[in-house]
């Protein structure tokens, strides 16, 4: 059964509370629509039906689009690490989903006028409570200098920081992804 498998991939590796909330929320979702049928018994058809449910549930395509993805991923894991099924049967099972809006780049100007902010020309922290102090320093920094998402760069941690013969690196990713090795610019450790 799919919850199973579920419980298995839990405890496979370590993986972030928001994760394995993400993929349980999906994983109810299947159970409300398609009961708890033997993972061997799960037919295309029935991939097609959950992904017309999920998107009857009026929620973004991207909602639904990660949901149906997280299923898929604990058919994967039924495939490959458990063995269970020959291949998982909704491989080809998609919801259409577009990014949003592209962002443009900062222009030399805003650049400008963020970095001439006391905060980075005297280091005054914010001092409202959740204004995030010295994160408030740092992460728009990391930012510009790796390019990396702004989810990436708040989850890291004084392990993430990885000097190496070549220099040094953060390691960013999802927890129980594989993660990528980015370079610290050179400026980032000067300051």
């Amino acid at each position: 059964r799919l919850r199973a498998v579920f419980e298995h991939w839990r405890q496979a590796k370590p993986r972030s509370t928001d994760t394995l909330r993400a993929c349980e929320r999906a994983l109810v979702l299947f159970e409300r629509q398609l009961g708890d049928p033997p993972v061997q018994a799960l037919s295309r058809a029935q991939g097609e039906c959950f992904r017309q449910g999920l998107l009857a549930l009026g929620g973004s395509t991207k909602t639904a689009c990660d949901r149906l993805g997280w299923i898929k991923s604990l058919l994967a894991h039924a495939h490959r690490r458990l063995g269970l099924i020959p291949r998982p049967p909704w491989a080809d099972v998609v919801i259409d989903h577009q990014g949003g809006p592209s962002r443009r780049p900062w222009t030399d100007d805003e650049l400008r006028a963020l970095l001439s902010l006391p905060l980075f020309t005297r280091h005054q922290w914010p001092d409202a409570p959740k204004a995030g102090a010295e994160a408030a320093f740092w992460l728009p920094l990391l930012g510009l200098y790796t390019g990396a998402r702004l989810g990436e760069l708040c989850r890291l941690t004084v392990t993430d920081v990885v000097p190496a013969p070549g220099g040094t690196f953060l390691r960013l990713g999802e927890t129980g992804a594989r993660p990528r090795r980015v370079p610290v610019h050179a400026e980032l450790l000067r300051l």
